[in-house]
C-alpha cells in the first residue's frame, strides 16, 4: 500500500474522507487526521484513481508526521538539519517515480530539488523562525543526504513541509504543470509551473477566472454537504466565473439542473465561457449538447431581484462574497439580509436546502433571526487564512410576503440555451415574464 498526504481547505476534512474513503483498498491514518487542513491515508488503488480526487487541492508522497519539533529557534534548525536522515525515503520515491511516469515527465539526472515551507500559528503566537529558515535547514539536510543539487527554479523534486505550531509534516510534490522556458545564467531552462500544479487545476471547465475565484474543490465540499438527487435544481445566485454550478454538473454529469448568475458583466462572460469549456469533458455532456440541453446555465442578474419564480429550486449553493477583495463590509452587510430572502424565496417550501458560505456577523444574525430558514448545521472554515462559517439551512413553511419592486436592477441575459431533455426524464423552461 502507498501512503499519501491529501491537502484541502482546513474544516471540510470530512468531505476529502469521504471520498477517499471511496477508493478501493484504502485506509484512513486516523491518528493523522486532525493534522490540520489535510488527511493522511493508504491505499492500493492507482495514481490514475487517486488524480481523480475532486475534494483534495493537491496529493503528496508521504515522507513523516514530527509532533515536538523544538520551539526555539537553534534548536529547531538544528532538529531539522538532521532529519532527512530520519526519513524512510524509499517508498515515496518510488511513488513519486510511478506518478512521474503517469504524467510523462522526463527527470534530468541527478536530480534537482527545492524545499518549501508553510507555517501557521494555531495555539503559539509566534514562531521565532521564517519559513526561508525552516525551507534552508531541511534543504541543507536533504543535500546532504542524497547529493541532490538544490535549484530554486529549475528543479525535479519539491519537498513540502507544513509546521502548525510544533508539528511538522513533510512531504514530496507529486503533480508538477508542464514547464515553461525561463532564462537562467544566460540559458533557458524548464520551470514547472506552480499555478498549474494542483489537482483542481485540471478541472476541463476552468478556462477563466476572476479576482476572487473559488477553488473547484471547495466547490465540491459545498456541494456534497448537500445530499443532491436526480432531477434537482442547482442555483448558485453569486457565481462568479461559475464554480459551483459546473461543478456540480461536472459531478452529476446531467442528472441535475445547474443555474448561475452574476451582477458583474465580466464575471458573467467568464462562467460562459467556462460553461462551455464544460463540454470538453465527456461524450456524455456532448450528447446532452446534440440534444438540446447544457450542462449549465449562466445569467446575469441581480442576486437580490432574481427573475425566477417562488419555490422553483431545491438546491441553494453560494460562496457569499468575503475579504477585502470583495468589496466594503458595510455594504456586504447591508446586502445580507435581502440576498438572504431571495434566497429563501425561490427554494421550495419545507424541502429546499440552501448551503451558504459567508464571513462576518451579519450572516449570523441572520441565521439566527430568520423565520424563513432554518438552521441545520454550521461548520467552520479556513479559506486561505480567512476563516469562514459554512451555513446549512432548510427553507421552513413561513411564506414570504410579496417583495416590494426594485427600480433599478441588473438585466438579466441569457448566456447559454435553457437546459431541457426532449423526451427525457426532466423538462425545464426558464420563464422571465
Amino acid at each position: 500500500m502507498e501512503l499519501y498526504y491529501a491537502s484541502c481547505a482546513a474544516g471540510v476534512e470530512r468531505v476529502l474522507v469521504s471520498e477517499v474513503e471511496r477508493l478501493p483498498g484504502t485506509r484512513i491514518e486516523e491518528a493523522t487526521v486532525s493534522f490540520y487542513g489535510g488527511i493522511l491515508f493508504q491505499t492500493e488503488s492507482s495514481p490514475e484513481d487517486v488524480f481523480k480526487l475532486r475534494a483534495a487541492d493537491n496529493v503528496y508522497a508521504y515522507l513523516g508526521h514530527f509532533k515536538d519539533v523544538p520551539v526555539h529557534k537553534d534548536g529547531a534548525l538544528s532538529y531539522l538539519k538532521s532529519l532527512a536522515s530520519k526519513i524512510s525515503w524509499e517508498p515515496a520515491l518510488l511513488l513519486f517515480q510511478k506518478w512521474q511516469a503517469m504524467q510523462d515527465r522526463m527527470l534530468q539526472s541527478p536530480l534537482t530539488f527545492r524545499v518549501t515551507c508553510e507555517r501557521k500559528c494555531l495555539k503559539m503566537k509566534k514562531h521565532p523562525f521564517s519559513s526561508v529558515d525552516v525551507a534552508a535547514a531541511l534543504g541543507e539536510s536533504v543535500y546532504n543526504l542524497h547529493n541532490w543539487p538544490a535549484d530554486m527554479r529549475c528543479y525535479n523534486v519539491e519537498v513540502f513541509a507544513w509546521l502548525r505550531d510544533s508539528e511538522l509534516l513533510v512531504a514530496i510534490g507529486l503533480l508538477y504543470g508542464k514547464p515553461t522556458e525561463q532564462v537562467v545564467d544566460g540559458r533557458k531552462a524548464p520551470r514547472p509551473s506552480r499555478s498549474d500544479s494542483q489537482l483542481y487545476s485540471k478541472r476541463l471547465y476552468r478556462k477563466a477566472l476572476v479576482p476572487t475565484s473559488l477553488r473547484p474543490s471547495v466547490a465540491y465540499a459545498l456541494v456534497q454537504l448537500g445530499h443532491i438527487k436526480c432531477g434537482d435544481v442547482v442555483l448558485d445566485p453569486m457565481c462568479g466565473c461559475g464554480t459551483i454550478p459546473l461543478e456540480a454538473a461536472d459531478c452529476f454529469r446531467g442528472q441535475v439542473l445547474c443555474l448561475g448568475g452574476d451582477i458583474s458583466p465580466s464575471a458573467v462572460a467568464a462562467a460562459g465561457e467556462n460553461a462551455r469549456g464544460i463540454l470538453e469533458l465527456n461524450w456524455f455532456v456532448a450528447f446532452l449538447l446534440i440534444t438540446g440541453s447544457d450542462a449549465c446555465d449562466i445569467l446575469q442578474w441581480n442576486a437580490t431581484f432574481m427573475p425566477l419564480r417562488s419555490g422553483c429550486v431545491d438546491w441553494v449553493i453560494c460562496d457569499m462574497p468575503f475579504g477585502v477583495r470583495c468589496g466594503s463590509t458595510q455594504a456586504r452587510d447591508w446586502r445580507c439580509p435581502k440576498v438572504t430572502l431571495e434566497i429563501a424565496r425561490v427554494l421550495r417550501q419545507e424541502t429546499g436546502v440552501a448551503v451558504l458560505m459567508s464571513q462576518g456577523k451579519a450572516m449570523k444574525q441572520e441565521m439566527e433571526s430568520t423565520t424563513y430558514l432554518k438552521l441545520l448545521q454550521q461548520y467552520e472554515a479556513d479559506m486561505e487564512g480567512i476563516l469562514v462559517e459554512i451555513y446549512i439551512a432548510q427553507r421552513t413553511s413561513q411564506p414570504i410576503q410579496s417583495l416590494e419592486k426594485v427600480s433599478q436592477k441588473a438585466p438579466c441575459k441569457l448566456i447559454l440555451i435553457s437546459f431541457r431533455f426532449e423526451g427525457g426524464f426532466y423538462n425545464y423552461k426558464l420563464s422571465f415574464d
